[in-house]
């Protein structure tokens, strides 16, 4: 078996949701649950997949994981924006 390496054409991202270097709480919730370190480089940098269920829950965790009411928001948009296209996972290209 192999990996392969494929071109990209075309790389997009929109408005930031979340921020590795402020939201602490929130980070150590994600890191138990989709293990960040093992998915972003040295820097914090990469593509990471968060299941909507995971981000779901920190939503309703919001005042326990201190997520600001912007980050909530963009959250709440990412959620339903992945469910709208129907995935089950939201990608971030954390850089």
């Amino acid at each position: 078996m192999s990996v392969t390496a494929h071109r990209i054409t075309e790389f997009k991202f929109e408005d930031w949701s979340f921020d590795l270097w402020h939201d602490e709480k929130f980070v150590q919730f994600l890191e138990k649950e989709v293990r960040l370190s093992s998915n972003l480089d040295l820097y914090g940098t990469g593509l990471l997949e968060i299941p909507l269920e995971t981000l779901e829950r920190a939503v309703v965790m919001a005042d326990e994981l201190d997520l600001d009411e912007d980050t909530v928001m963009a959250l709440n948009t990412d959620i339903a924006t992945a469910r709208s296209a129907r995935k089950e996972f939201v990608t971030y290209y954390c850089c």
